[in-house]
Protein backbone atom coordinates (compact mmCIF):
# COMPACT_ATOMS: atom_id res chain seq x y z
CA UNK A 1 0.00 0.00 0.00
CA UNK A 2 1.53 3.36 -1.01
CA UNK A 3 2.02 5.93 1.71
CA UNK A 4 2.60 9.62 1.13
CA UNK A 5 1.79 13.10 2.32
CA UNK A 6 1.84 13.83 6.03
CA UNK A 7 1.51 10.11 6.80
CA UNK A 8 5.01 9.66 5.42
CA UNK A 9 6.63 13.04 6.02
CA UNK A 10 5.68 13.64 9.66
CA UNK A 11 7.48 10.57 11.08
CA UNK A 12 10.44 11.24 8.77
CA UNK A 13 10.87 14.82 10.00
CA UNK A 14 10.26 13.82 13.63
CA UNK A 15 13.01 11.22 13.44
CA UNK A 16 15.34 13.68 11.69
CA UNK A 17 14.79 16.24 14.47
CA UNK A 18 15.49 13.50 17.04
CA UNK A 19 18.79 12.74 15.29
CA UNK A 20 19.65 16.46 15.17
CA UNK A 21 18.88 16.70 18.90
CA UNK A 22 21.25 13.78 19.53
CA UNK A 23 23.92 15.53 17.47
CA UNK A 24 23.49 18.70 19.54
CA UNK A 25 23.54 16.68 22.78
CA UNK A 26 26.90 15.19 21.79
CA UNK A 27 28.20 18.75 21.38
CA UNK A 28 26.99 19.55 24.90
CA UNK A 29 24.29 22.01 23.84
CA UNK A 30 20.57 21.92 24.72
CA UNK A 31 18.01 20.21 22.46
CA UNK A 32 16.41 22.19 19.66
CA UNK A 33 13.06 22.63 21.39
CA UNK A 34 10.29 24.26 19.36
CA UNK A 35 11.75 24.05 15.84
CA UNK A 36 9.13 25.83 13.72
CA UNK A 37 10.86 29.26 13.73
CA UNK A 38 14.19 27.58 12.99
CA UNK A 39 12.73 25.62 10.06
CA UNK A 40 11.20 28.75 8.54
CA UNK A 41 14.61 30.46 8.79
CA UNK A 42 16.47 27.36 7.54
CA UNK A 43 14.61 27.39 4.24
CA UNK A 44 16.81 30.30 3.16
CA UNK A 45 20.15 28.91 4.36
CA UNK A 46 22.45 26.62 2.45
CA UNK A 47 19.80 24.71 0.53
CA UNK A 48 18.34 23.28 3.76
CA UNK A 49 14.83 23.22 2.29
CA UNK A 50 14.11 23.09 -1.43
CA UNK A 51 11.02 25.04 -2.35
CA UNK A 52 8.66 22.95 -4.47
CA UNK A 53 6.96 25.32 -6.91
CA UNK A 54 5.13 23.01 -9.32
CA UNK A 55 2.44 20.42 -8.87
CA UNK A 56 -0.82 19.90 -7.04
CA UNK A 57 -2.44 17.51 -4.64
CA UNK A 58 -5.83 18.06 -6.21
CA UNK A 59 -8.12 15.08 -5.77
CA UNK A 60 -11.24 14.65 -7.87
CA UNK A 61 -10.61 17.95 -9.72
CA UNK A 62 -11.95 20.18 -6.96
CA UNK A 63 -9.30 22.88 -7.46
CA UNK A 64 -7.39 22.34 -4.23
CA UNK A 65 -3.87 23.16 -3.31
CA UNK A 66 -1.49 24.17 -6.08
CA UNK A 67 2.24 24.44 -5.31
CA UNK A 68 3.59 28.00 -5.41
CA UNK A 69 6.75 29.86 -4.48
CA UNK A 70 7.26 29.91 -0.70
CA UNK A 71 4.94 28.23 1.76
CA UNK A 72 1.81 26.66 0.29
CA UNK A 73 -0.78 24.11 1.37
CA UNK A 74 0.46 21.54 -1.12
CA UNK A 75 4.13 21.26 -0.13
CA UNK A 76 4.43 23.32 3.04
CA UNK A 77 7.95 24.74 3.23
CA UNK A 78 9.16 22.25 0.62
CA UNK A 79 11.47 19.26 0.56
CA UNK A 80 14.08 19.12 3.35
CA UNK A 81 17.75 18.42 2.75
CA UNK A 82 18.61 16.78 6.06
CA UNK A 83 22.38 17.11 5.64
CA UNK A 84 22.04 20.85 4.99
CA UNK A 85 19.67 21.19 7.95
CA UNK A 86 22.25 19.52 10.18
CA UNK A 87 24.95 21.94 8.93
CA UNK A 88 22.73 24.99 9.46
CA UNK A 89 21.33 24.40 12.93
CA UNK A 90 20.42 27.68 14.53
CA UNK A 91 18.25 26.61 17.42
CA UNK A 92 15.69 29.15 18.60
CA UNK A 93 16.23 30.04 22.25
Amino acid sequence: MPVGGTSASTPLIASAIALLNRQEQRKGVPPLGFVNPWLYQAQYKGGAIRDVTRGTNDIYNNGCCVARRGYDRTTGLGSPNLEALARNIRAPR
